[in-house]
Parts: structure tokens; C-alpha cells; sequence
């Protein structure tokens, strides 16, 4: 009997429960997460983990907006994730700003969308 009352009040709950993202990357979280990514030999456990996160991260924001980029095909990952270290490094007053924007300005800077040229019909 108990269990007939249980399960739909779980259910409900779950029903009523809406995702809540208590937390939305800055520029300062992102460059603390990428000084780790560069730490040569010696990474603890944490800093494994941040680095392992700004690349995740800033992959991620490339992924869902490459269309608004113009990348060469030579280029790897990893420079994008210089890209936006540098980006930061150059610019300390923007990290207050929420990551994915200061990755996105980052990238566009560095990579910017070419425009196809046309043909005139002559």
C-alpha cells in the first residue's frame, strides 16, 4: 500500500522539480581553470580536472557556433584553447564577463567569419 502512495508522489515531485543551473562560468573561472590546463608535469587530481573542464568548455562553445567562425583545417583544438587563454591573459578587465561570450569574442577575433564573395553577372 505504501508503495501505491509513494510512487506517484515521486513522480510528482520529479514532475514539479525544473532543471536550476545554480552556476554559469565566468571569465575568472575559465582562466583559473586554464592555468591548470597548463601546468607541465605534476597535475593533482583538481587541477587535472579544471583542465580537463576549460578544454570540454571551450570546445563545447566552438562546437555549437563554428558556423560563425572561418577555422583552417590545420588548426587544432588545442590552439583554440590557447586563443582564448591568450584572450584572457590580454584582457583581465573582461573577465567578469560570462565565459562562453569572452570565447566567443576570442575565437571570432582570431578566426573571423569570411564573407563569400559574390559573382557579378556582367
Amino acid at each position: 500500500m505504501e508503495m501505491k502512495i509513494l510512487a506517484p508522489l515521486a513522480l510528482l515531485c520529479s514532475l514539479l522539480a525544473t532543471p536550476s543551473y545554480a552556476f554559469e562560468t565566468s571569465g575568472h573561472d575559465l582562466f583559473s581553470q586554464l592555468e591548470d590546463y597548463y601546468i607541465e608535469k605534476g597535475m593533482t587530481d583538481k587541477e587535472l580536472l579544471n583542465a580537463g573542464m576549460a578544454y570540454g568548455y571551450i570546445s563545447a562553445i566552438f562546437d555549437s557556433h563554428r558556423e560563425n567562425f572561418t577555422i583552417p583545417a590545420d588548426v587544432k583544438p588545442t590552439r583554440l584553447v590557447a586563443t582564448v587563454y591568450k584572450f584572457l591573459i590580454d584582457n583581465p578587465n573582461l573577465r567578469y564577463k560570462k565565459a562562453n561570450i569572452l570565447v566567443l569574442q576570442a575565437i571570432s577575433e582570431s578566426f573571423p567569419l569570411e564573407e563569400k564573395e559574390t559573382k557579378k553577372d556582367g
